[in-house]
């Protein structure tokens, strides 16, 4: 059998029946998916907003105020009130509720809705789609009863069944009506069984101000029980604040179904008005709730009592169920409470093809609107302080904890959180019981997934406005900083802006979101995706800067790199969950050493830094190293880091140390104290203090400073040239004992080397503190061992006696222990204070320290005396020819020793060591000889008798004469001495063979072997050795022998041609300079002679004069590079102490030498720059202002590696040219190696380059200053003109902080991007400027001075002379910047003439509407848009000054003058306006061409170019907004219409006085002329141009 006929004839025989429905069921299963709280008066409150009510009340009553039909007397309202007191309502439940509201009454087709389910409302402006929400009454209550303008409908179950039906009727009586002046529309709903309040009266206030905030039409919402209003929450809206939308964030959604076109943010200010016994916290559904609630009431009540009426209201509550019982007072005394909400919306245009506008519309009911917004609350941190401690506001708080508290809001919150910190409100598409967001069916998914691409973009775009107004207050932070300072903190963050920037991150923290996930998600991802730059804005310690320039947190990095990008503690601890998001996006990246070594090259640290530096290195584990980083090793971290000390130990200045210059450290357990004077090569005990000595040894292979490398240093020419007097060991007592002691103190534990090293450096030079000042340790004598005052004795400060290791160390040195017996036999024969006795015994006393060789020649001495008899002159011979003083020797006539009234005793200590020195005892003298003895002693005591000594002395020799007249001093009258003087008698000293000659004593010099090398005449000794201190010695030097030669003479000795001379010269000049030539070292003979070895740089040797020479190593650049004088090192400690030397040259003569005659190699200018590096603080500002613009520097040709340094051609550039250039790839991008110099002359030296201004990377001012050089090779260099155009924003974000020379030589330089637009004719061209216009016309683009470039300020001018100028990019930061310039605007190069043809001589009906809209709406655009017009508004208003009329035609004759190019335009226009002399006034016309309907942006574009004195295309569409609108939609969006309208009008007076004050320029302004001609048709000619201020 054929089954489709079988289905057929079926089909035919069927019967048709109604598919019945159980209502109450599917009433029943709809009200079980609603899950939320107060379901009722939700979608009650979502309805009246659609209704466009402003005013709603929901009212409960007990079952006694019913009965009284709800009139009470005096009496029951005192029962009333005494029930609220006595907490009656669990006692008196609830029979009924009702909610009204004052929105737009029922229409049929509402009433026609209302009665049948599912069908929603068709309105897409609407929020209600399914048509259930009414149906939700029916969870409470049988039969609701709705009232509505003049009818009425009742629900009913028909016989008690399944089966729900209506009535409706029109009411009896008028309706109600609400302080609005607009009826009530009532639902009134008995319960099914009385129940208390459906929750405690503050959950229902916080319910309502939640549901409140994004309603769009209503304000206010009330709650009364009996009448009794219990809480009533207002809110108000601010004025709009319109917000721009930066360029760098994506607009439009991801299907490109939606686009922001605005944002704007908005004031909210909410309020709550709750009686005193809403805060009973027992009035509940029960009081199991009453009690979980206790806590939170408690603490609410108690913050009620001193915000909202302190001193009314005791707050000593101990318990929270007897708050209200001990609290006086009316329980209807209402407490106020308030908070300001801020909100901001985006306006978001739709466009969707036709299959998604069917299936929206097969979802839901409804065509989707054309237009959204999209609403985010976003609080300011003091303003969400304050609503923290509002309990009715609870729902309101922000929630940046993820907990999930902030919601999605379709009209009413959802149960979907947001998953950041505030609720969101759009035009979401939710499940049929509005919990949630249908993200299920594929078209409605579309649209939701959409919406969050919103979300997430507004979201992004507070986030950024927040970032850029804490960059603000940083930039402000620094500029204050400057202003206080020459100095800039290295890092000023607040604790204020790291709050800021920890709240906005966790604000915008993308928790996971519940009961979908997927709108956490959504828009997390559009966060990030929405800008065109993929990274995002983070507060770092260097300020706002993008997140992948920034490193993630590291403590001991952050410690040193204070100048480093890096996130603070506080923010990574304050934001984790953003962090994390940021690091797994690729952002926040960990800084590895690799990283810091190349950020510390260039970098000088503090000392303080400089400790954690160390301490980060020594602490470095693998985890810190990135691919490739595994060889780095201890040289490669030392090379890079430098650091810059603090004041030195001694008063030396600051100055920059690199860690490679670095090699012994002192630890705080070495014996040298931690306050001395340290060598340049050792760490400063205050960074090495702070470290272990194993890390320094083990991490750095640094080793201990050992005190023979501390002395070396203290002795060396840099320490005795450099340190205070204080701390130079051969000047100041008190720091030679110090350091004598020190060493005398390690020396039993000193190597053998070290020792010898000590001695070696020590011992000639003058260390040794003695009571005649600082000598060389062989020139001083220990105090036991010196019987003579006059001598040099050691003798210490601290008066502590020289014992133990340092009377080792100094004897080593050479400090004597006895005088030596020449000079004690001198000083006992010059002064006659001492005898033979006192001699003898001196020697007994040290005889264990004389030496055989000085007992030896004290044997030869003729020193000791002879007994002679009283009168005669004394002798004194050898010891060997004298016997012991006995009477009987002496009686026999033999010479005996003179022993003075002492007492001989021949067995004496005394005794024996003459005996041992060669005196003859008693039994020496033969027997034999006593009588010739006698007789020969008998004729040796006559006188001498007066010879020709001229006779007698020839046949002497130089001795012989000498010690002739040394026995015969005494006897020799002085004119004899003084005619010997004048003899020339005394013998010069020849080469061996030459004829003898004689000289006079002065002509000589004594017999020493440095004068017979110097080539100076000398006395003839013979073999004999001289002896300056003895007799004979001292009786030539008083003839007139010279001991040394003058300064003259040793000046030519000096300078001789024999170098051999030259050099012993110099050496005996200087070893004796104090001791002979110190008394003229203040001379002006001295001062202006040349004697001070000096060095040139190429090593030259010559005689410098004091003033002229520097030593140590500095440099005196005086005569020019080649000219400057380093002392030799061999007397650099003489030439400071004795003829004071400078330590540096003056800095201005370093000026005048480094400015005159640079350096004009690579190698010599490193030395200058290094010098000069330890000189950095003596230059003032202007010093190194004037070097920065001084070609001081030389380079190789470009062609040529700057390193190499054996080129021959150099080029001089100035610092301002150059960056310093490294190996390393660093952020000093190619581009700017292209445009600028790099050097590189070491460390040292480029610490005095930075200081010149020369930078790691150029500042904007640096780019500027290139691009003006050659603006074209610059654009070629950046590639194009968009890198271009992104240098030129770079400018206009700085260009006011640029010193005036420079502005200047931009106004005239042709460095200014212009592009003009041309038709598109065969082939497209080649630019890389984005056309916005589509594949019609090409741009092309010059670089233009500012006078011939214009600026868009009107769009249509523009699109009709585009093609014959150069405009400026339509930026807003460009524009302004190119104005500042010069550029004009495009409106003041066009000459306008208007031709108006068969204009109406009245007003016609559309002119007069036109004028009146104008006068109405005027003052709300020149209110709102906050622009400089060119006429008093009021003046506008004042009868017959605005004229407007109808013409047949009109057109514009437009000409173009820009640079003498004459362009003509004819333009047809629908409207005109002019300020213009018109039938014998001044008045504005607008003319407007004859239409069926107003051409509203043209009539709002002319009257914009004619009243406003800059305007632009935004006002246009402003005014054209503000006229198309009509007043109340521009109430609702925020205009203040009343007040504006609403202004007193003017007075007679003041009108006259207005139209007094109208003047029109002078006649000579064509441009403001207004003509009417009798033309065939007539025609109207007004020439504009444009029309000036009046």
């Amino acid at each position: 059998m054929d089954m489709q006929n079988s289905k057929t004839e079926l089909w035919a025989k069927g019967k048709d029946q109604e598919v019945g429905v159980n209502q109450r069921a599917l009433i029943d299963k709809v009200l079980a998916r609603y899950s939320g709280e107060y379901t009722v008066f939700r979608e009650l409150l979502q309805n009246s907003d659609d209704a466009e009510s402003t005013t709603a009340e929901i009212h409960f009553s007990t079952k006694a105020y019913q009965s009284s039909a709800g009139i009470q007397s005096q009496r029951s309202r005192v029962d009333s009130v005494s029930s609220f007191t006595l907490r009656s309502f669990q006692r008196r439940p609830l029979v009924q509720w009702m909610f009204r509201n004052d929105g737009m009454p029922f229409r049929d087709q509402d009433w026609d809705r209302l009665r049948k389910i599912a069908k929603g409302n068709p309105d897409d402006k609407k929020i209600g789609a399914f048509g259930v929400g009414f149906y939700s009454l029916f969870s409470v209550t049988d039969e609701p009863f709705v009232r509505s303008g003049t009818q009425w409908m009742c629900f009913y179950w028909k016989d008690k069944g399944d089966q729900l039906f209506t009535k409706r009727g029109d009411l009896t009586s008028p309706p109600e009506y609400a302080p609005s002046g607009s009826p009530w529309t009532s639902f009134e709903m008995p319960l099914r069984q009385p129940s208390s309040l459906p929750g405690p009266p503050m959950d229902i206030a916080r319910f309502l101000a939640t549901s409140l905030t994004f309603m769009t039409n209503l304000r206010d919402v009330s709650v009364f029980i009996d009448n009794n209003r219990l809480i009533r929450i207002q809110k108000d809206i601010g004025q709009i604040n319109p917000l721009s939308v930066p360029i760098d964030l994506i607009p439009k959604s991801t299907l490109g179904f939606m686009e922001v076109k605005t944002v704007h943010s908005q004031k909210i200010p909410i309020s709550a008005e709750i009686s005193r016994c809403a805060f009973d916290n027992t009035v509940g559904k029960d009081t199991s709730q009453s009690k979980r609630a206790g806590p939170l009431f408690k603490e609410f009540f108690s913050s009620i009592f001193t915000q909202f009426s302190p001193g009314r209201i005791s707050s000593t509550t101990e318990e929270p169920q007897d708050l209200t019982r001990d609290v006086k007072g009316d329980p209807l005394e209402v407490l106020y409470s308030s908070a300001t909400l801020f909100s901001y919306s985006a306006q978001v245009d739709v466009t969707l093809d036709e299959k998604m506008i069917t299936e929206m519309e097969r979802a839901t009911k409804k065509k989707p609107p054309s237009t959204c917004a999209f609403s985010l609350l976003h609080h300011g941190h003091d303003d969400h302080e304050r609503t923290l401690q509002e309990d009715v506001f609870e729902g309101l708080r922000t929630d940046v904890n993820g907990s999930g508290s902030a919601r999605v809001f379709i009209g009413h919150a959802t149960s979907q959180s947001t998953g950041i910190g505030g609720h969101v409100s759009a035009r979401f598409i939710p499940t049929v019981e509005r919990e949630s967001i249908d993200l299920v069916d594929r078209s409605v998914s579309q649209w939701n997934k959409e919406l969050l691409y919103i979300g997430g973009f507004l979201s992004r775009f507070i986030y950024d406005m927040q970032m850029s107004k804490i960059r603000d207050s940083w930039e402000q932070s620094i500029t204050s900083e400057l202003a206080h300072s020459s100095k800039v903190a290295a890092n000023i963050i607040t604790p204020s802006l790291e709050d800021q920037s920890v709240r906005a991150m966790r604000y915008f923290s993308f928790y996971p979101t519940t009961p979908s996930p997927l709108v956490g998600t959504e828009m997390e991802r559009s966060f990030f995706s929405c800008a065109h730059d993929k990274s995002i804005s983070v507060l770092s310690t260097a300020g706002v800067r993008p997140a992948d320039q920034v490193w993630f947190y590291n403590e001991k990095v952050q410690a040193f790199m204070k100048n480093l990008p890096m996130l603070s503690k506080s923010i990574v601890s304050g934001a984790p969950a953003m962090i994390k998001v940021l690091r797994n996006r690729g952002m926040l990246p960990s800084i590895n050493a690799g990283d810091v070594l190349e950020r510390l090259a260039g970098t000088v640290l503090s000392e303080e830094e400089m400790v954690k530096c160390l301490e980060w290195w020594a602490s470095l584990d693998e985890a810190e190293l990135r691919p490739g980083d595994e060889q780095l090793g201890p040289s490669d971290f030392l090379k890079v880091a430098t650091f810059k000390s603090s004041k030195l130990q001694g008063g030396g200045d600051e100055r920059i140390i690199s860690l490679a210059s670095i090699k012994f450290f002192l630890s705080s357990k070495s014996i040298i104290p931690l306050t001395s004077p340290l060598p340049s090569n050792t760490l400063p005990p205050s960074i090495g203090e702070n470290l272990t000595i194993d890390v320094l040894r083990s991490a750095f292979a640094w080793s201990d400073l050992r005190v023979v490398e501390w002395v070396e240093y203290l002795v060396s020419p840099s320490a005795l040239g450099s340190l205070p007097q204080d701390q130079k060991i051969t000047c100041s007592a008190v720091f030679a004992e110090s350091v004598l002691r020190i060493v005398g103190k390690s020396w039993p534990t000193l190597p053998d080397d070290d020792k010898d090293r000590l001695i070696a450096v020590l011992e000639d030079k003058t260390v040794t503190p003695t009571n005649n000042g600082m000598k060389v340790p062989r020139r001083s004598y220990f105090p036991e061992g010196n019987p003579f005052p006059d001598l040099s004795t050691v003798q210490m400060p601290s008066q502590t006696p020289v014992t133990g290791a340092l009377d080792t160390l100094l004897a080593l040195l050479g400090v004597a222990r006895h005088v030596e017996i020449r000079i004690v036999i001198e000083r006992m024969i010059d002064t006659g204070s001492w005898d033979t006795l006192d001699l003898i015994a001196y020697l007994v006393a040290k005889r264990s320290l004389i030496s055989p060789i000085e007992f030896g020649n004290l044997r030869r001495k003729a020193v000791f005396p002879q007994r002679q008899i009283p009168g005669t002159a004394q002798i004194r011979t050898l010891l060997s020819e004298l016997y012991e003083p006995l009477d009987e020797i002496r009686e026999l006539g033999l010479p005996v020793l003179d022993w003075g009234d002492h007492v001989w005793d021949p067995q004496s200590r005394e005794a024996s060591l003459l005996f041992e020195l060669g005196l003859k005892r008693r039994s020496d003298m033969p027997e034999q000889q006593m009588e010739k003895s006698n007789a020969t002693t008998e004729g040796s005591s006559t006188s001498f008798s007066k010879i020709d000594i001229s006779i007698d002395f020839g046949k002497l020799d130089a001795h012989d004469l000498a010690g002739y007249l040394v026995s015969n001093q005494t006897s020799i009258p002085e004119a004899e001495f003084a005619v010997l003087r004048q003899k020339v008698l005394f013998p010069r000293a020849q080469v061996p063979g030459a004829q003898e000659d004689k000289s006079t004593p002065s002509e000589l010099y004594e017999p020493l072997d440095v004068f017979r090398q110097l080539g100076l005449p000398v006395l003839d000794w013979g073999v004999y050795v001289w002896d300056p201190w003895s007799r004979e010695a001292s009786i030539l030097f008083e003839l007139g022998l010279k001991r040394y030669p003058d300064f003259r003479t040793m000046m030519e000795l000096m300078v001789k041609s024999d170098e051999t001379i030259r050099n012993i010269a110099r050496k005996f000049f200087w070893n004796n300079f104090n001791k002979h030539y110190a008394f003229i070292s203040k001379t002006d003979e001295l001062r202006q002679s040349a004697f001070i070895p000096a060095v040139k740089p190429d090593g030259t040797r010559f005689m410098s004069k004091p003033d002229d020479a520097s030593y140590l190593n500095y440099i005196y650049m005086r005569g020019g590079a080649n000219e400057m004088v380093l002392v030799d090192s061999e007397i650099r400690d003489v030439a400071e102490c004795a003829l004071s030397v400078a330590q540096h040259p003056p800095i201005q003569s370093v000026m005048e030498t480094i400015l005159g005659k640079p350096p004009n190699t690579a190698q010599i200018a490193q030395g200058y720059f290094e010098y000069l590096a330890n000189r950095v603080l003596d230059f003032s500002p202007h010093d190194y202002q004037v070097l920065r613009d001084a070609r001081i520097i030389p380079t190789s040709s470009p062609n040529d590696d700057f390193k190499s340094r054996d080129e021959h051609f150099w080029v001089m550039v100035k610092p301002a040219e150059c960056v310093f250039g490294t190996d390393a790839k660093t952020t000093f991008s190619d581009l700017y190696s292209k445009l600028f110099v790099t050097v590189d002359f070491g460390c040292a030296a480029n610490n005095f380059l930075k200081a010149c201004g020369i930078k790691d990377e150029p500042d904007i001012e640096d780019i500027t200053a290139i691009i003006l050089q050659n603006p074209k090779k610059f654009l070629n260099a950046v590639g194009g003109a968009k890198g271009y155009i992104e240098q030129l924003r770079r400018i206009a974000a700085s260009y006011r902080d640029f010193p005036s020379g420079l502005i200047s030589r931009m106004r005239a330089s042709p460095f200014l991007f212009g592009q003009c637009r041309t038709m598109r004719m065969s082939s497209p061209s080649s630019t890389d400027v984005d056309d916005a216009d589509g594949s019609e016309f090409d741009l092309t683009f010059d670089l233009l001075k500012p006078e011939e470039v214009a600026i868009v300020d009107d769009t249509d001018s523009y699109l009709l002379f585009a093609d014959s100028l150069y405009v400026a990019p339509e930026e807003d930061v460009l524009e302004t910047f190119y104005f500042s310039l010069g550029s004009r605007r495009l409106t003041t190069l066009i000459k306008d003439e208007c031709h108006a043809y068969d204009i109406d001589s009245f007003e016609s009906n559309i002119a007069s509407k036109a004028r009146n809209l104008i006068i109405e709406r005027l003052p709300l655009f020149l209110h709102e848009s906050n622009m400089q017009v060119r006429v008093n508004p009021a003046w506008i208003a004042v009868k017959d000054n605005f004229a407007v009329r109808v013409c047949a035609r009109l057109s514009l004759n437009r000409t173009l003058n820009f640079h003498n190019n004459f362009v003509f335009k004819r333009q047809d226009v629908s409207a005109e306006a002019i300020i213009a002399q018109w039938r014998g006034r001044i008045r504005l016309v607008l003319l407007l061409k004859q239409h069926n309907e107003l051409d509203v942006y043209e009539m709002a574009n002319s009257l914009c170019k004619a009243l406003l004195i800059n305007p632009r295309p935004k006002d246009s569409l402003l005014l054209m907004t503000i006229l198309s609108t009509d007043l109340e939609s521009l109430r609702r969006r925020g205009y203040n219409v009343d007040r504006i309208l609403n202004q007193p009008k003017l007075t007679i007076a003041e009108e006259i006085q207005l139209v007094e004050n109208v003047k029109l320029p002078s006649q000579g302004h064509e441009n403001r002329r207004l003509e009417r001609q009798s033309l065939s048709p007539i025609t109207a000619i007004i020439t504009i141009n444009p029309p000036q201020t009046v």
